[in-house]
């Protein structure tokens, strides 16, 4: 196990530089001049001219690609003249609530995606069937900010359940923090819910088509017992393999 981990690690390297790569070239085609950017239109020919100093702009296209390479190997992203302070540290102060967010937003999805998933295959052709297929239509079709908007709408200005905005820490008041993330991981979570149904349904369709569920019914197991013990265990492996991939 430890040599595979060690074979896939190193495996990932080419392909990091070239992302790297990709990255590097993708902001040297951004038309026009950081400098005068940041600087504004007004900026005298010397002011842009200490600026592209202080941003390396002046060096040769290889050597910036070089400098930026090796301060990525070291974990140096840059500092952010927009927020004034370094790329690591602007993103280490927001990765928390990104986290926060994607976990709830999978909670969500996991636990309306799968069931729904699993009663659309038992029941297929069904009512239950197209409702959950049309709700997996729904969801991945509306777009996020919209749903966001009518939930904030109905559920935070109109109901006044829940908070429209804001943040609050989890080490300072877990509840309030749920509440305040309630609304956001919903309006994600709905749509990675219809992705996680579709995927929970395709592979339950299979497995119960196999011998050993036909077998399980023949013996008179309850029909929640078959569905959830025999055939969602097996199709989890197709099913964890779609959460890693909304997660990341």
């Amino acid at each position: 196990m430890f040599q595979f981990l060690v074979v896939r690690t190193i495996s990932l390297l080419p392909l990091c530089v070239l992302i790297v790569t990709i990255a590097f070239a993708l902001l040297q085609l951004v038309p026009g001049d950081p400098a005068i950017v940041m600087l504004g239109i007004d900026a005298t020919p010397e002011r842009i001219a200490e600026m592209q100093v202080r941003l390396g702009l002046d060096r040769p296209l290889l050597e910036r690609y070089l400098v930026y390479l090796a301060n990525v190997a070291q974990g140096d992203l840059g500092h952010s003249n927009f927020l004034n302070e370094s790329v690591l540290t602007a993103i280490a102060e927001r990765l928390p609530v990104s986290v926060l967010l994607a976990t709830m937003s999978l909670f969500w999805a996991v636990l309306l995606g799968v069931p729904a998933g699993v009663f659309a295959a038992a029941h297929r052709g069904s009512l239950v069937d197209r409702a959950v297929m049309f709700s997996s239509l729904a969801g991945m079709s509306i777009p996020s900010f919209w749903f966001g908007l009518i939930l904030i709408m109905i559920v935070g200005v109109w109901l006044g359940w829940l908070p429209t905005g804001g943040y609050v820490s989890p080490f300072d008041s877990p509840w309030e923090a749920i509440r305040h993330m309630m609304l956001p991981s919903l309006s994600l979570g709905f749509i990675q819910m219809a992705q996680v149904a579709r995927m929970t349904r395709s592979a339950m369709l299979e497995i119960l088509r196999q011998d050993y569920i036909l077998v399980a019914r023949a013996k008179g197991m309850p029909e929640f017992t078959v569905l959830f013990n025999h055939a969602l265990r097996n199709g989890l492996t197709s099913i964890l393999t779609v959460l890693a991939l909304i997660f990341a």
